[in-house]
């Protein structure tokens, strides 16, 4: 089996979050990047995003450990 799958998924660790994007959709969070590789002068810089994975199903344990055993499911088209 290859490494990735044809279904991206978002995990969170709590029910009522899997509801909020059901109703509402998906609201970014910000994350913070070191961008000092880029410009010294400019420490951090916050990228709003939301994060998804494509790891099979059969390898998905150790990510849902981590992020939560909430998830939604969907193909990448």
């Amino acid at each position: 089996m290859g490494s990735k799958s044809h279904t991206l998924f978002h995990f969170t660790d709590s029910i009522n979050t899997l509801n909020s994007i059901m109703t509402n959709g998906f609201w970014p969070r910000y994350c913070l990047e070191d961008f000092r590789w880029y410009n010294k002068d400019i420490p951090n810089v916050s990228y709003p995003m939301v994060s998804f994975c494509d790891i099979p199903l059969t390898r998905i344990r150790e990510h849902t450990d981590f992020y939560g055993s909430f998830g939604i499911g969907m193909t990448r088209e």
